[in-house]
């Protein structure tokens, strides 16, 4: 199901991260897609009014209860969506996000390879495809 548009491409995503900088919602939102798709999760980024859910494909009750969380969050801010819907089940920082010495490209097994542990990469260089994971 594609939630009637509400499912942002990842190219959207990388462009908006880019165009708001590092520290923005579709910043983290991307790094979160990333973080999940290198531990071999298939999800996808999901716009909520100014927010960004990643998870997997939902089903056809889940598109219904986000529809209507999406009409709701253009009216509440982000304390109001947190008392509706719970705390997340993990808040990750910048500081805390997975890092690894060795990144593989899931789509063409490109090996990203750094003296120090870094984050998810931002893109292949072979491929452009932007899903990896560890791989030492």
């Amino acid at each position: 199901m594609a939630l009637g548009g509400l499912q942002t491409p990842d190219k959207e995503l990388e462009r908006l991260a880019a165009e708001h900088g590092p520290g923005s919602v579709d910043a983290n939102a991307l790094a979160e897609l990333r973080r999940e798709r290198a531990q071999d999760k298939q999800v996808s980024a999901y716009r909520l009014g100014k927010f960004v859910v990643i998870g997997p494909e939902p089903s056809a009750q889940d598109e219904l209860t986000f529809l209507l969380a999406n009409e709701a969050t253009k009216l509440l801010n982000p304390d109001d969506v947190k008392r509706m819907l719970g705390e997340p089940s993990e808040v990750v920082t910048k500081d805390e996000r997975m890092t690894s010495r060795i990144w593989m490209c899931t789509s063409c097994s490109e090996m990203v390879v750094s003296e120090d542990p870094r984050p998810v990469p931002a893109s292949c260089t072979r491929c452009g495809g932007i899903a990896f994971k560890k791989a030492g």
